[in-house]
């Protein structure tokens, strides 16, 4: 263990000397489109390349089969001492450093005035109606383009809604999305532009008309005050390099120097999605954006498209299997075989109910945060640790029942039952991902060491207990001091003790006469468990602060 995590020092420290070259290296070069390649994918794409061949070959490696044979975790690589994620071109910490406002989450990554401006008309630029997924592209004003993405027949609002309120949600936690809101027109406010082109429902390409376009507009139904409803997606700044792999690095970007799939951010989205149910989260709805920011040009990494979310799956309602199993679900399908075709999925039961059209159908019951599956297999997401699944449940615990409310009145529903249904909803998928995530570790958090009166004092919070997930009656804490044994890991100073004040250790001074470092190792075991929980460590090290009487010792590392 000790040397696994030396180990996965050096690799950090050698990837944070390989970005601060990288970045010298970018400004050096003044990083611009001809020294990134574009990337491509396609729905067919990724259905074979993580649907069929990763599926088939993850088997033949074997390093990796023994790996998880042996149940050995593979330890992610964008984690500080503190097992918190920095910021990066792929992460920046919103939620997770301070609590946003009700007004904050709502306008997600909108500034100032949300959507396209309010004068009109819009010019239409371009447009598409290539099956139910209708949509076009409109300039405002201002001079900014915005995608504007329709509901589907049958199930108003359902689509744009889930598209702008997931977009809130995951800008919230701390990843790059484009400018998502609602926006209502009529057939007057937009005017065509002279060299707009289509594409028919054949796959020709047509010069747009006024004509064409009320055509398009026809076969969208639009709201009882004869306006349109549509999700406006405003287009990125930044020269578009295509989607990125949620596996590997992209080599020809000097600041993207760890491999994806060893990137908490990367698998803690298998989290996210589970809770937000994105079960199409994969490659192709993805985006890197070469984009200059105070002077710097680099890639910028987006997650877009998310009208398959909550409980929309874009052009209908989930179905009841959405999140249960893979678009190619081996054991699945060995289990029907198996039975001539007898076996009965637990979670089918006929057709999936749908209470609200405007919401669809998204699964409470049934939903288990551990056996949740997006739509494509992927090894970032099945390389996912226990510590991993540990920071994304701190963050998704972070939301209160207000703070989706928050974010879900961004979604523009009509119908306030509507609306109450859905915040129940992430509310409950919440606190289930509480319950099993933080059941697998010992979900203690914001640690403090300070010096007193008597000597020294470790605080902590159990967020189990903070979350109101566990009973606090029963729940027992134990731990036990070590010191480094001089070869690179700890020996123990002291058996395991009982906890005697709940939230904080008391140690004397006469506990730290060693040079240091120490560690502090703790568990927790709840009343209905027979066995201790998986400790977390806590390492303190000499400070050079404090008085010359008594030495001055500060938390410099924590790992769950």
């Amino acid at each position: 263990m000790i040397l696994k995590r030396l180990t996965v020092i050096a690799i950090i420290l050698a990837g944070a000397l390989a970005t601060t070259a990288g970045i010298a290296s970018a400004e050096e070069k003044k990083l611009s489109p001809q020294d990134i390649k574009k990337t491509e994918s396609s729905l067919y794409y990724d259905f074979f390349d993580k649907g069929v061949y990763d599926r088939v070959t993850q088997y033949l490696r074997l390093g990796r089969t023994w790996r998880k044979m042996k149940g050995i975790e593979t330890l992610a690589l964008d984690v500080n001492s503190y097992d918190e994620v920095p910021d990066s071109t792929f992460f920046t910490n919103r939620q997770g450093r301070e609590r946003m406002t009700a007004e904050a989450l709502r306008h997600g990554s909108c500034p100032g005035e949300v959507g396209p401006s309010a004068e009109r008309p819009w010019t239409v630029i371009k447009g598409k109606s290539l099956g139910k997924a209708r949509g076009f592209l409109v300039k405002d004003g201002r001079g900014n383009k915005y995608l504007l993405k329709f509901d589907t027949d049958g199930y108003p609002e359902m689509c744009t809604a889930a598209e702008v309120i997931a977009s809130k949600f995951f800008y919230a936690i701390g990843y790059n999305v484009p400018e998502n809101s609602i926006v209502t027109f009529t057939r007057d406010n937009l005017t065509v532009s002279e060299d707009a082109r289509f594409y028919d429902e054949d796959g020709f390409e047509k010069k747009l008309t006024k004509e064409s376009l009320n055509k398009m507009l026809d076969k969208i139904e639009p709201q009882p005050d004869g306006r349109y409803r549509a999700a406006a997606s405003k287009f990125i700044e930044g020269e578009v390099l295509g989607p990125f792999s949620l596996n590997e690095r992209r080599e020809d970007d000097p600041d993207d120097v760890i491999v994806h799939k060893r990137r908490r951010s990367i698998r803690a989205l298998r989290v996210f999605s589970s809770w937000l149910n994105h079960h199409d989260i994969r490659k192709g709805n993805t985006l890197d954006v070469l984009t200059t920011e105070n002077g710097k040009t680099f890639v910028k990494h987006y997650l877009i498209d998310f009208g398959s979310t909550l409980g929309s799956d874009l052009v209908r309602p989930k179905l009841y299997e959405s999140g249960h199993e893979y678009w190619l679900d081996w054991r699945q399908m060995g289990n029907s075989l198996a039975t001539l075709g007898f076996y009965k999925k637990p979670w089918s039961e006929g057709p999936a109910p749908v209470e609200y059209k405007s919401v669809g159908y998204i699964d409470i019951e049934k939903f288990d945060p551990k056996k949740w599956r997006p739509l494509l297999f992927n090894f970032a997401f099945d390389d996912l640790t226990r510590a991993d699944a540990f920071w994304a449940t701190k963050l998704i615990m972070s939301f209160s029942d207000d703070d989706i409310r928050a974010a879900v009145k961004a979604g523009e529903l009509s119908d306030p039952k509507a609306e109450d249904f859905l915040v129940s909803a992430l509310a409950a998928r919440r606190d289930k991902i509480g319950r099993a995530w933080f059941g697998d570790v010992s979900p203690l958090d914001r640690f403090r060491f300070e010096e007193d009166a008597a000597g020294y004092q470790l605080t902590f919070e159990d967020l189990a207990l903070n979350y109101k997930l566990e009973d606090e009656t029963g729940t027992a804490y134990r731990y036990r001091l070590e010191e480094a044994d001089g070869k690179g890991g700890f020996k123990p100073v002291t058996d395991f003790a009982p906890l005697t004040s709940v939230s904080s250790i008391a140690f004397p001074s006469n506990q730290f006469l060693s040079q240091g470092p120490w560690r502090v190792t703790l568990q927790v075991k709840r009343p209905q468990n027979k066995d201790w929980s998986r400790p977390v460590y806590v390492t303190l090290s000499p400070s050079d602060e404090g008085s010359s009487q008594k030495k001055s010792i500060r938390i410099s590392g924590i790992s769950h």
